[in-house]
């Protein structure tokens, strides 16, 4: 079980302070965007609404606090619980068998991925499709 939570732990706290980094940049860039007024606030047409529900605003920090540590538990449990499946005899075998039919879907899934682009990038300025009907039927059958 060891084998299996420490890669868990590693990734987890990873993708913790990954998601602290993130934030500190974001609400700088938002209290900054509030004091200079490119977020009008104070200029807006729903002030009054804004004005009545000030008190809300520690909400914002309580939510950047839980799901940080919601997304850090849930990738712990996530890849502790894959790699324990990974380690176990009982379904070491199932796992391999289902780790090679994802990638060989992942596998599937961007060679489709690189003929659409390839279909994309020589169609240029010719248009395949108008809406939901087909303009070039021919060609559109590449495509999809």
């Amino acid at each position: 079980v060891r084998t299996a939570l420490i890669p868990a732990f590693v990734i987890s706290t990873i993708v913790g302070i990954i998601l602290f980094l993130l934030y500190i940049p974001s609400y700088v860039s938002l209290t900054l965007k509030y004091r200079s007024g490119v977020l009008g606030s104070l200029k807006s047409d729903n002030f009054t609404q804004y004005r009545n529900s000030v008190d809300t605003i520690y909400t914002t920090l309580g939510s950047s606090l839980f799901s940080l540590i919601g997304s850090t538990v849930l990738f712990f449990v996530l890849f502790g619980s894959i790699n324990f499946l990974f380690i176990w005899p009982f379904s070491k075998t199932f796992m391999t068998a289902l780790a090679a039919w994802v990638v060989g879907l992942m596998i599937v899934i961007a060679i489709k991925y690189a003929i659409e682009s390839c279909i994309r990038y020589r169609q240029g300025e010719e248009n395949l499709f108008q809406s939901f009907y087909r303009t070039k039927p021919s060609k559109s059958n590449l495509k999809t």
